[in-house]
């Protein structure tokens, strides 16, 4: 199949000419040192909230059954769970053991990626999209996260390359291939589904796009996505809404327009970095010069590669409805499950700009493959949360050993106050391996200035990812007010601190 219209590439089967050895191997330099970094210091960092979450899903034991109960609590389907129950049991339950699931999915994400969209873009095309991935400080906390989303950009790009591979199929008249990929859509769409909700809207994007660009594939596709909404509603209604410990409205995600504007230029902004930016920037200007050469903008016939366009879209488009007929859930992190989808329109664009002349391309490849790498490898203060950290500091106040800590949490995002409060103690409480006891505490409570039981030595209060810069003078104003003096406390990190509030001598 000869691709057509923007960046239509001229020699399908073997890349891009004009891309030296020289030019790919520093790109698949960066590509694969960047890969890398993901596995270097899995373990340094706490977990944050989330990851906490996750621990407690699995579990310190080997029971399934108990973890498959605990795993119904989340908002999210239990695939991912289940997939990371079964490898902590081989590799462990550290910090390091659950993130290397997500470190090795990203590896693979990157493999797939390569193998699978040979036939729509060049060499060097696809190795700056891998290099504008993996240079993105978005990737490595990804990778360094035990949660789903390093998965689902694995699945994402399954169902581009499926995709791309059913476009392919049809063009060449190969009715049997087209409908093993169709059904292997299917497939990775459901896996996707019961691995994120965000996963199954992409699926139903994907399978949009092929309504209108695929008319042999037209109604099957119509079928899939009417049958895809129909699964995830009745998981939301029949699973989801009775079992999930959280609550499904009236959390931390809004449904109002100023809500919508700025989770969307979060998404835009935080995959990207200025060396990306300004790649971007000079590729889009060369596209744009050469626009003259090339067959049409927007070709007659549907252009398989603007795939990578569509579906981010669509999903945009579902989030807002799913959030405003189902439950609020349209946030940066999630709509940017499609980002490998992004990254193929990477891909494209460099396609598009030619860049023809070998010193050009030269230039241009060092200069970004030097800009990814010092993005990914530069020191940075920690990342995340310091919940062990402030924990271990904790420890070594004799005087609360064996005491009872107030822990704050923000109980409205819970069911009920006594979930919320339970939850608390799980996640204060894994780093502190019962040497000090913790009970959650309602922060709202403690703004309103209610009473807050004593600990009975001079630590008041731990408060992490729910106390913040914004609230912090406010709850330690709000402490003084109620044990009747002064109030001191000490910070733990930079990005995202945590705070131990104390009674002042």
């Amino acid at each position: 199949m000869q691709p057509t219209g923007i960046g239509a590439r001229t020699d399908p089967g073997r890349g891009d000419p004009p891309a030296g050895r020289v030019v790919l191997a520093v790109l698949a330099v960066a590509v694969i040192a960047n890969l890398a970094r993901g596995f270097v210091h899995l373990g340094a960092e706490s977990f944050i909230l989330d990851e906490l979450f996750t621990a407690w899903v699995i579990g310190r034991g080997g029971d399934a059954g108990a973890m498959f109960g605990r795993a119904l609590a989340d908002t999210h389907p239990p695939l991912y769970y289940s997939l990371l129950f079964g490898y902590a049991e081989v590799v462990g339950r550290s910090e390091a053991a659950l993130r290397s699931l997500s470190a090795v999915a990203g590896v693979a994400t990157m493999l797939l990626f390569w193998l699978g969209t040979r036939r729509w873009f060049s060499p060097a095309a696809r190795l700056f999209a891998m290099g504008l991935a993996t240079g993105s400080e978005y990737w490595l906390y990804q990778m360094q996260t035990a949660r789903s989303y390093a998965l689902l950009f694995l699945l994402a790009t399954a169902l581009l390359v499926m995709a791309l591979a059913l476009f392919a199929a049809d063009a060449d008249g190969d009715a049997r291939r087209a409908r093993r990929c169709f059904a292997g859509l299917v497939g990775i769409s459901l896996v996707a589904g019961f691995t994120h909700f965000y996963g199954m809207l992409t699926a139903m994007a994907v399978f949009g796009t092929l309504f209108y660009g695929l008319p042999r594939w037209r109604w099957p596709a119509l079928a899939v996505a009417v049958g895809l909404a129909g699964v995830l509603l009745a998981y939301v209604v029949l699973v989801m809404r009775p079992s999930t410990e959280f609550a499904t409205t009236g959390s931390w995600i809004l449904n109002t327009p100023a809500w919508y504007y700025a989770q969307s230029r979060i998404a835009l902004a935080r995959p990207l970095w200025p060396g990306a930016v300004l790649a971007l920037v000079v590729l889009g200007g060369l596209a744009l010069w050469r626009r003259p050469r090339l067959a049409g903008l927007w070709p007659q016939a549907f252009d398989p590669r603007l795939i990578t366009i569509t579906v981010p879209v669509l999903l945009a488009l579902a989030a807002v409805a799913s959030s405003l007929l189902v439950s609020p859930s349209f946030t940066a992190r999630n709509i940017l499950v499609a980002l490998p989808f992004a990254w193929a329109a990477a891909a494209l664009l460099f396609d598009g700009a030619r860049l023809g002349d070998r010193r050009l391309l030269a230039a241009f490849a060092v200069l970004f493959a030097a800009t990814a790498l010092w993005n990914q490898w530069q020191p940075r203060p920690p990342m995340k949360t310091p919940f062990r950290q402030s924990a271990r500091w904790l420890a070594t106040e004799s005087d609360c050993a064996g005491r009872t800590l107030p822990v704050l949490v923000d109980a409205p995002i819970f069911r009920t106050p006594a979930i919320a409060a339970r939850q608390a103690e799980a996640d204060y409480g894994y780093y502190l391996h019962g040497t000090i006891d913790v009970r959650g505490l309602a922060l709202a409570d403690v703004l309103a200035r209610r009473p807050v039981p004593a600990s009975g030595c001079r630590v008041i209060a731990w408060g992490a990812h729910y106390v913040t810069r914004a609230n912090v003078d406010a709850v330690a104003a709000a402490l003084a007010a109620t044990h009747g003096g002064r109030v001191t406390r000490i910070t733990f990190g930079d990005r995202a601190p945590a705070y131990v509030f104390l009674s002042a001598p």
